[in-house]
């Protein structure tokens, strides 16, 4: 990414700058499965040689929904939590390549399971978990002094995915099955903006990701739609500049005006047609994956209408109907990884499509 260069569509803001406040639609959580398989061209992956270092469980064992590197501090960046049930596990990658089991914790709630989590850092630069999942409720856990540090509430549904700002580790980005996504301020604990309303989402939206220049991101669910939102609304940033020197013990949290973004830059439906649950920036162009054994590495055509899009590849997902199976990608490497179904998992190479992104 040069930071140099920014396409126009990034740079660009909401005409209507609409701030009222707009109904949230309550969503909730759907099991049902596609069942229809896309007849997609069937790219071939490439066999990398990988060694099975060792196996570690979680705590409580059951599904690993999120792996999460702590890679926002780089003297902790060989530490991950992994999150599943009600548990969030610590880990950490010895010299030796060994995994190392350091602490877990379990929330006493039983009709609490956590989906998702990311690492953030509060102002002395201490490492913070953060989790949410079932209940809508994001936990943010002091890891150095094993003690919850606060509790963010305000989604009407289960959280779905959680993401760190690139730059402002005290930003915090959640979406939910409430068709929403909500922007924290982790030091003041206010919701400092909701990204949702006319032409947001309408159905329960499953993942988002934050683009590495910070000024936009990527959001997408079950309705089939991938939408761009911009972080550099005037709107917006003053929002997160009064957040920022908001006082919680002279001022109710509730009085707080929390901004309403409601129209985003770009909005398509022609990537994918069913679910898309799994969505990662590459450069300026975005990977996407949906549940009828698709994944699409594409960019907005911006230039020609708001909802165009260049497909650049297409990628064959063998068994890859279930959704909530997420994909990650490694920049320096030039791949990324995908699971399936049958608990495989699949590297793809990008260094192919370089020059065009």
């Amino acid at each position: 990414v040069n930071p140099g260069q920014t396409p126009n569509y990034f740079s660009a803001m909401s005409e209507s700058g609409d701030t009222s406040q707009a109904s949230i639609p309550s969503g909730t959580r759907h099991k049902k499965r596609s069942q229809n398989h896309h007849e997609a061209s069937r790219e071939k992956y490439i066999d990398i040689d990988f060694t099975l270092k060792e196996i570690v469980n979680i705590h409580g064992g059951g599904s690993v929904y999120c792996i999460s590197f702590c890679d926002i501090i780089p003297s902790l960046w060989t530490y991950f939590a992994a999150v599943g049930g009600r548990s969030a596990s610590l880990f950490s990658i010895d010299a030796d390549d060994s995994i190392r089991s350091i602490k877990s914790f379990t929330t006493e709630d039983r009709g609490d399971e956590f989906y998702s989590s990311c690492w953030g850092a509060n102002a002395d630069a201490l490492p913070l978990l953060i989790v949410g999942g079932k209940k809508g409720i994001i936990t943010v856990i002091n890891v150095a002094e094993n003690l919850v540090d606060k509790v963010l509430v305000g989604h009407g549904s289960s959280v779905n995915e959680l993401r760190i700002h690139p730059f402002n580790h005290s930003l915090l980005f959640s979406a939910s099955n409430d068709c929403s996504i909500r922007l924290w301020n982790l030091q003041t604990e206010v919701c400092v903006a909701i990204f949702a309303g006319e032409k947001g989402h309408t159905n329960q939206v499953i993942t988002i990701d934050i683009h590495l220049l910070g000024n936009c991101f990527a959001s997408a669910g079950m309705d089939a739609c991938i939408k761009i939102w911009n972080l550099k609304d005037p709107h917006l940033e003053v929002a997160i500049e009064a957040s920022n020197s908001y006082d919680p013990l002279k001022i109710p949290r509730t009085s707080f005006k929390t901004y309403i973004q409601q129209l985003p830059l770009f909005s398509t439906l022609k990537i994918h047609s069913d679910y898309v649950d799994s969505v990662r920036w590459v450069g300026d162009c975005i990977l996407s994956k949906s549940t009828r054994c698709r994944v699409v590495l594409w960019s907005p055509a911006t230039n020609t209408s708001t909802d165009s899009a260049v497909i650049l590849q297409e990628f064959y997902l063998p068994s890859g109907e279930n959704w909530f199976v997420k994909m990650d990608v490694c920049i320096p490497l030039d791949i990324f990884a995908v699971g399936n179904t049958w608990g495989q998992v699949f590297v793809y190479p990008l260094s192919t499509f370089r020059n065009k992104y």
